[in-house]
């Protein structure tokens, strides 16, 4: 059992990085988020909760059209409030800034062409979903490279300088005023792909079998020892036996004939019995 889930473990992780790399040429990185809203987007009231998920590949190379500045895909950005989603299918880009030559070490990913509507507002399709992670201290990041995929909300600064932004289509009607409110972020993390959570339960069935492995049975077997002749019980485990040089040879005669084998002197095939028989009483 041990082998084949070793066995299982080694193909499950063999097949999951051909599958991630080769079949695709990316590797999926998820983050998860969520927060509430700082003040009210449309019927949408200050203090509503929000969640959404963005994903990117992790792979692609150092980008630096600017000396400042990275720019990045990504695969899919989407935003649930009350049980209503809207998802980007990457049509956006990815900035990436880094402190020297930018005040903050910045993350900024918005769309281009997103379709969709919270609280009765319709999202302008240019910039109508954003989100912002930024740590004020500029020390997150080491260079303009693409977001790593291990970090959480306390490698940021939290508050005005980590949020989700909502953007709504301009109206004439609206004075001029566009729809606009932003959410602050209470969690950040990264979201183990489909493959990771295999591995991961493959290795957790290994280690959960190992633990239940029953321990070693002691085996019980008589020997003959000191000069009194008399009859002792030995108990004896599989590394004991080892040590001594596995079983006496009596055990192991046992073992290929499967018959009862005595201990006395003569080793003759019946147990000596500490009980005489009546035809054994030659008294008077």
């Amino acid at each position: 059992m041990k082998n084949t889930l070793v066995a299982a473990f080694l193909y499950t992780v063999s097949i999951c990085a051909s599958d991630a790399v080769l079949s695709t040429g990316t590797v999926p990185t998820t983050y998860s988020f969520s927060g509430t809203l700082n003040g009210p987007f449309g019927s949408l009231a200050s203090g509503t909760p929000f969640s959404g998920t963005f994903t990117y590949d992790s792979t692609q190379a150092l980008n630096t059209p600017f000396t400042n500045r990275g720019d990045y895909l990504y695969l899919n950005f989407g935003v649930t409030i009350l049980q209503h989603t809207v998802i980007d299918g990457g049509t956006g880009v990815i900035n990436m800034y880094n402190n020297p030559g930018y005040p903050t070490d910045l993350f900024h990913l918005y769309t281009y062409n997103v379709f969709g509507s919270f609280g009765g507002i319709t999202l302008e399709p240019g910039a109508g979903m954003q989100l912002v992670l930024q740590d004020n201290s500029g020390t997150v990041f080491n260079d303009l490279g693409i977001l790593k995929p291990n970090l959480t909300l306390a490698d940021f600064t939290t508050g005005n300088g980590t949020f989700l932004e909502l953007r709504g289509l301009f109206a004439p009607d609206q004075l001029g005023e566009v729809p606009l409110a932003r959410g602050q972020l209470t969690s950040l993390k990264a979201v183990p792909e489909p493959c990771s959570l295999i591995v991961t339960a493959t290795f957790s069935g290994w280690l959960l079998m190992r633990r239940r492995r029953p321990p070693e049975r002691p085996v019980t077997h008589r020997r003959r020892s000191g000069r009194d002749g008399e009859n002792q019980f030995v108990q004896m485990n599989q590394n004991q036996r080892r040590e001594a040089g596995g079983f006496p040879l009596a055990i192991r005669l046992r073992r290929i004939f499967r018959q009862p084998v005595g201990c006395g002197y003569g080793g003759g095939l019946h147990p000596q019995s500490s009980t005489a028989s009546p035809e054994d009483d030659v008294s008077g």
